[in-house]
Formats: structure tokens, C-alpha cells, sequence
């Protein structure tokens, strides 16, 4: 395992040692395990049965591998306390032969704009029938907990910034990102409705631009940036290069998302991210020309893209999950493209 991820786990497990605890001796379900998020938790999970559990826990983890690389977990093949199954979470009937399941987190979905636009029913049989089945198969396991990754798109392009959980956002129902966005919002209303009328223990989580170690360049912007600058390649910015994100690195994340599991109030929503810096494009590709000697190199014209339904600035109001985890993000913008970069090392990769 590279330094760097060891960095992040001994970092969250500082922060959530006692939550993480909870996980012990169980069995614990992650979809989407080859997918950014998904891959990172598996990975995280099986570093806390070597060096933190007394009992060790069972990990499951499903993905079909249409996007997600099944390549992030070659090095766990052969664990006894990781299985890992192709399987696509929206095929019915559901998947009876699992055993005890006792927390599932549900990170299957097509996630990136660049795959999502062109392959729009994909996405939205993963973000709803998915949904629906993973719910069902938690109702029938009597699972302790169970964690929808949902996404800030469901705030469309929001008018207050930061923007809090109560937001009400308006989402266009045929626009270019409408799979992705309407079905977020319609797996949210089911979880509610699945906690309200069937009693599952479901909490939601609204992530803002999480980014980090092990993400594949897929188009989104900070794997995009870090490639251009280990293969030393011009970086093109699509669009004005003027809409702002806050961007949050996946350490960070992932103890919010931990908290939400563990201690997060059923039925409820609850972003993540960092509301502490908030960079258009431009600014984020000048940071990273500060860091690395200039790379990456910025070509001379702005390219014109699709940005219809793209909101202008994204930033969560973060109170509602800092209150939960009585903890704040730590690694800033500047500090996480530094782990990024030490981790794409040709050393590092080889």
C-alpha cells in the first residue's frame, strides 16, 4: 500500500477510531466498490482489520466494472476477510446467496458528466432500480446502517450559497444532466419513504467535489489537472473557466461519511465537503502551476462545452455534519494536490 494512503487512514482513524470500532466483527456491504469512493472505503475497511480491529470485520464488495476500474482491488484478491463480486446492483431479483449483511453504503452510480451524458438510461436504472433493490435487500437483512451517497446536484444550481441541507433546489427535468440529477433526487425520496414506512436505518449523504488518492481521470476536473501534470500535458479548461467549486479531500470525506453512518439521524440528509475555500477553474489550475513548476500548461483558448444545468458555484454549508462530528476538514486544497502527486509518482505507481 503507498505511503500516501497509509497517510489518509491513520488520519481518519485518529479522528473516527471510535466509530470505526462499531464495525468490528461485522459485515459490512459496499456497492460501487470499484468506483473512487467505493474502492477507498473497501481499502480503508481492510487496513482497520489489520491494525485496528480485535475482530476482524467481513467486507463485500460489488460493482459490474462497467466504469469502475476492478483494478483498484487486485491487491486485496486472496484476503479472507474481503469478497469481491461482479454483480450489477439493479438486476432483479435481488442477490439472496449474501450472508448476514450489517451496514451497506451504496456508492453504485454513474457519477461522471462525461460518462453520464452518453449513457443516460444506464444511469438512471443504477440511481433508481439500484437504489430501490439495495433498499429492499437492507429491509429483508435488518441492517444497523445504511449510507446513500447522494450528490449536492440534487440543489441544481442554488441561489444561497453555502448552501444548507433545507435548500430547495431546482432541478431541470430535461436537461443534459437530468439522469444524473432527478434520479439523486428521486433515491433520496425513496430512502426517506424506506425509513419512514419500512423502518431501514438510512441516511444520506450530499457530497460536494470530493477528490484525492485513487481517482480515475474521468473527465472531472482535479484527476484531470493531476494527470496533465505527471504526463506534463497541456491542460485544456472547458467553458469560462469562472464557475467555483469547493473541493474536499477524500480523508476529510470520509470521516463525515462515517459519522453520518454511525451517529446521522435516519431518514435524513446531510452534506459533505469543505466550505472553507471556494476557487473557480482557473484559480485551481494557477494553484497547481504554483506547485509543480508551472505544469500544468494551460492552453490559450477557452473551449466551448455544453454547461447548460451547470451550476455556476457549488459550496455546502457544512454545520449540520461538523455538529455530528464535532470534527472540521483539515487538508486544504494546497495540502491534497501534494498527496495526489506524490501518489501518481512513476515510482509510486510501478
Amino acid at each position: 500500500m503507498h505511503p500516501v494512503f497509509i497517510q489518509d487512514f491513520d488520519s481518519i482513524i485518529a479522528a473516527s477510531a471510535e466509530r470505526l470500532k462499531r464495525f468490528a466483527g461485522s459485515t459490512i456491504l459496499i456497492t460501487g466498490a470499484g468506483g473512487f469512493i467505493g474502492s477507498y472505503l473497501v481499502d480503508l475497511f481492510a487496513y482497520c482489520n489489520d491494525f485496528l480491529f480485535a475482530e476482524k470485520c467481513d467486507v463485500i464488495g460489488e460493482d459490474d466494472f462497467s466504469v469502475g476500474g476492478r483494478e483498484r482491488l487486485r491487491h486485496l484478491e486472496g484476503r479472507k476477510d474481503v469478497e469481491i463480486l461482479h454483480r450489477d446492483i439493479a438486476e432483479s431479483p435481488l442477490r439472496r446467496g449474501l450472508p448476514r449483511i450489517d451496514w451497506i453504503v451504496n456508492c453504485a452510480s454513474i457519477a461522471s458528466p462525461a460518462v453520464y451524458r452518453t449513457r443516460p438510461l444506464d444511469t438512471m436504472r443504477v440511481n433508481a432500480v439500484g437504489m430501490w433493490n439495495a433498499l429492499q435487500l437492507a429491509r429483508e437483512k435488518g441492517v444497523k446502517g445504511f449510507l446513500q451517497m447522494s450528490s449536492s446536484e440534487v440543489y441544481g444550481n442554488a441561489s444561497i450559497v453555502p448552501t444548507p441541507e433545507n435548500y430547495v433546489g431546482t432541478i431541470q427535468p430535461l436537461g443534459p444532466r437530468s439522469c444524473y440529477d432527478v434520479s439523486k433526487l428521486f433515491g433520496e425520496t425513496l430512502c426517506h419513504l424506506y425509513h419512514q414506512e419500512r423502518g431501514v436505518p438510512v441516511k444520506i449523504a450530499r457530497p460536494f467535489n470530493i477528490y484525492g488518492i485513487g481517482a480515475a481521470n474521468d473527465g472531472r476536473i482535479i484527476p484531470a489537472l493531476m494527470a496533465a501534470v505527471v504526463e506534463d500535458k497541456e491542460f485544456v479548461v472547458h467553458g469560462s473557466g469562472t464557475a467555483t467549486r469547493s473541493y474536499c479531500y477524500v480523508s476529510d470525506a470520509v470521516i463525515q461519511l462515517l459519522a453520518v453512518l454511525v451517529d446521522g439521524i435516519s431518514g435524513e440528509a446531510y452534506n459533505v465537503g469543505n466550505d472553507e475555500e471556494d476557487l473557480s477553474v482557473i484559480r485551481v489550475v494557477r494553484l497547481a502551476q504554483e506547485l509543480f513548476d508551472g505544469r500544468p500548461r494551460m492552453a490559450d483558448d477557452l473551449t466551448p462545452v455544453l454547461t447548460r444545468d451547470q451550476p455556476g458555484r457549488r459550496k455546502p454549508d457544512i454545520r449540520k455534519v461538523v455538529d455530528l462530528c464535532g470534527w472540521r476538514p483539515g487538508i486544504s486544497l494546497r495540502g491534497g494536490l501534494m498527496r495526489v502527486h506524490e501518489s501518481m509518482k512513476p515510482e509510486a505507481i510501478g
